[in-house]
């Protein structure tokens, strides 16, 4: 494959860009460690607990596998969107025959006859452009099907179709005389009234008739798809801790609010995979699109940690540690203390550092190491999560603890063993600060070679040295497996490694050597203890964890405009649009960041959201309706300091718990709003503090509350309603009368508690 080394920075500017990255990034230590033990440990945990008999070599070919797959579940999920902007694009050229026929005049041009002449016009990542590549893909199936329709049809047909073709009749009279034809004359039991229809109408009518054949395959085979990529997603998540992380981050927000049962009830709303099969079937395509969306965008997310973990994992050998019996016993009493530490209390312990037996300065030392960031009270407290634990406070004491570690350690000698190999097991930071150096620093090469792999995937059939067809033995030693998935690009990492070496060659090794001896705990190790810079290997190990991140991220522009396309053309869910950074003082004009954020309000217990450049969204929206309106994202403030991270659809009992909870006094503001949109997600309905009370001309009939939606024009910022089917202008708001987000809430709360929930229209 030829690679335009051209635009590739030289190792000092790369370098330099990387440790500026490295500044203003969040990918610290802290941040490491955090990840690291929350969630990789426990991965790695899961895995040698489900294999015991694993060596260093088993458990590398196990990770190799886990990323591989990883890799192959985010581009199938990520490339769903391709296929519901396809049913868009179906409708949008059916709808604009103009438009269709300017779309297959382009195609059968030389100039844009290919997927990769359109990638490389003017039209890429437009929805023009996605018209285009849809049809170039459609039409030689269509081509080889008229063939077929053509050889399928009774004889004599197919003449008399092109006879009256060329006398001029009108498509719809030759359609008529075919079909009377069809139904008086013959009798044939081979070719079905709806098979000769569809083969005789794409005849007649041609290409746009095909497309509307196309409708009802597309969107069977999208649903199908969607379907599987979430509950894969959901299966990725929870077997790589991605899921259980979400869920303690959630769990320390709602505690935040004083909703700790409400945790405890989402906790109890997850589903394994075949349940949630049942609850994704009765979601709506755009509750699906919302779902996916978030799991590939959390992912996005995640998937930098998961990259650093296993980077400082090779680069500092610690598979062969986490096979170290001292810290296989040492990581498994962190199970043992969080799920009991019952004791007999009138039990005496000794407290005595020269105690023969490990004390409760040694217990401090283990959890130090078990929890590195947290204080000592807080130590304490995280020790016992399950239910029962925090009722009976005689589970976290300290001599409970002292039990539990006296059982694991009998003697002090056993004790000291653990802990020198858990000191050991560590890197320090100023080692795990140089692995994320190395990461930073092959992130923008890594990039640059991927988009020219994405580039010239449509031409590697004629690029010899485009290596896709891999050998089965490199195919195993690359990605662990021998893929059988069509769908999946997949390469051999040679070329990869050369063009890393070609551009940095031996300054790559000389740098980081040298940086590996100014680190205190390598001072005196002799060179070949060192953890080596090798570029070649480095790069490989890089690559392979970065393929799921460049996947995720390659297709946002695919999800950010399958969103618009969903908001702009579905209403089935309830609130939906851009989320403004400010709205004038009196409602009248929205403001925008250049990066902005896109909400959902769908039937599952988070909202979605995402962000992308304001400019995108403008631009894909005046393609898709020809206009630069799109309705605001109502109610962002309600979720401040809660975000998404374990969404699952709703059960009947979390349904029934919310609405009984909206009733109680003792919900702050801030939770009544929150749980009052999590209620709203529930049923579907727009919460009672973003309604409006509207009553009749007369003032004789009911008052109703209605979900009075604002729309935004994107050039000018200015908000709008939507009224007898035109946008009308906001007026503005005396500033007298504008009520703060806390006041709504109070006034709504004690209308709530004198007329039930206050949901009912």
């Amino acid at each position: 494959m030829d690679i335009n080394l051209n635009n590739i920075p030289t190792f000092d500017i790369n370098m330099d860009l990387a440790l500026k990255y490295r500044k203003t990034s969040n990918n610290d230590y802290r941040n490491f460690i955090e990840f690291f033990h929350a969630t990789f440990i426990p991965y790695i945990q899961s895995i040698i607990k489900a294999h015991p008999e694993y060596n260093r070599d088993d458990l590398e070919k196990h990770l190799k596998l886990d990323i591989t797959e990883l890799s192959e579940k985010v581009f199938s999920s990520a490339n769903v969107y391709r296929f519901y902007l396809e049913t868009h694009a179906r409708k949008f050229l059916l709808d604009n025959p103009d438009k269709l026929e300017e779309v297959l005049q382009d195609v059968k041009s030389d100039r844009f006859n290919s997927f990769d002449k359109v990638d490389h016009s003017e039209y890429a990542n437009t929805f023009r452009g996605l018209c285009m590549t849809y049809v170039l893909e459609l039409l030689p199936t269509y081509e080889d099907d008229l063939r077929d329709y053509i050889n399928e049809l009774p004889e004599g047909y197919y003449t008399q179709i092109v006879n009256m073709q060329r006398a001029g009749t009108p498509q719809n009279k030759i359609w008529d005389e075919i079909l009377k034809k069809y139904k008086n004359e013959y009798n044939y039991t081979f070719l079905t009234l709806k098979d000769f229809s569809t083969r005789a109408r794409t005849i007649i009518f041609g290409f746009p008739e095909y497309l509307k054949a196309d409708k009802e395959e597309l969107e069977k085979y999208f649903r199908n798809r969607i379907n599987t990529s979430i509950l894969d997603l959901n299966a990725q998540f929870d077997k790589l801790g991605f899921t259980k992380r979400g869920q303690e981050i959630r769990r320390n927000n709602l505690n935040r609010l004083g909703l700790s049962e409400l945790a405890q009830k989402l906790d109890d709303n997850m589903f394994s995979n075949e349940k949630l099969y049942g609850a994704i079937s009765t979601l709506s395509i755009g509750d699906l699109i919302a779902y996916n969306t978030f799991l590939v965008n959390r992912f996005s997310k995640e998937a930098d940690s998961l990259q650093e973990a296993l980077f400082v994992t090779y680069q500092y050998e610690l598979l062969d540690k986490f096979l170290d019996p001292e810290v296989q016993k040492f990581l498994k009493f962190k199970e043992t203390l969080n799920m009991h530490t019952e004791t007999d209390l009138s039990e005496r312990y000794e407290i005595d550092r020269s105690s023969e037996y490990p004390t409760k300065d040694d217990l401090f030392r283990m959890l130090k190491l078990l929890y590195p960031k947290k204080a000592y009270s807080a130590l304490v407290g995280r020790i016992a999560r399950l239910p029962e634990a925090r009722k009976d406070k005689t589970k976290v004491s300290i001599p409970g603890l002292i039990h539990e570690l006296k059982k694991q350690y009998p003697t002090r000698e056993d004790f000291e063993k653990a802990i020198t190999a858990m000191e050991d097991f560590y890197p320090s930071q100023p080692e795990v600060d140089l692995a994320l150096d190395k990461i930073a620093f092959m992130h923008t090469p890594t990039k640059l070679f991927l988009e020219d792999i994405q580039n010239q995937i449509y031409e590697a059939s004629s690029d010899e040295d485009f290596e896709t067809e891999l050998s089965k033995e490199e195919e195993e030693e690359t990605f662990g497996n021998i893929s059988d998935n069509d769908e999946i690009i997949r390469y051999s990492y040679r070329p990869y490694q050369k063009y890393m070496f070609n551009s940095y060659g031996d300054q790559y090794e000389e740098y980081f050597s040298k940086q590996f001896r100014n680190i205190p705990k390598y001072e005196f190790e002799p060179e070949d203890k060192l953890p080596k810079s090798d570029l070649k290997e480095d790069s490989k190990k890089f690559l392979r964890f970065y393929t799921p991140i460049y996947y995720s991220y390659s297709f946002k522009n695919d999800f950010i405009d399958s969103l618009i396309a969903l908001i702009a053309s579905d209403n089935t869910i309830s609130n939906a649009g851009i989320i403004p950074s400010n709205i004038s003082e009196d409602g009248t004009y929205a403001e925008f960041n250049r990066i902005t954020g896109i909400g959902l309000d769908p039937a599952l217990t988070s909202p979605v959201q995402v962000h992308t450049s304001k400019r995108s969204i403008t631009d894909f929206l005046k393609e898709f309706t020809g206009t630069s309106f799109f309705p605001i994202y109502e109610g962002m403030d309600d979720f401040n300091g809660i975000s998404a991270q374990a969404v699952y659809p709703f059960s009947k009992n979390v349904t029934k718990y919310l609405k009984t909870i909206l009733k109680s006094p003792e919900l702050s503001p801030e939770a009544q709003r929150y749980v009052s949109r999590l209620y709203s997600l529930s049923t579907r309905k727009v919460p009672e503090h973003l309604r409006s009370t509207t009553y009749s001309l007369s003032g004789k009939a009911k008052k109703k509350t209605v979900f009075n939606r604002r729309y935004v024009d994107l050039d000018t910022g200015r908000l709008y309603h939507f009224e007898k089917n035109q946008f009308v202008p906001i007026e503005p708001t005396p500033i007298s009368t504008i009520k703060k987000p806390d006041e709504i809430t109070e006034s709504n709360k004690t209308s709530n508690s004198k007329k039930g929930d206050g949901y009912e229209l």
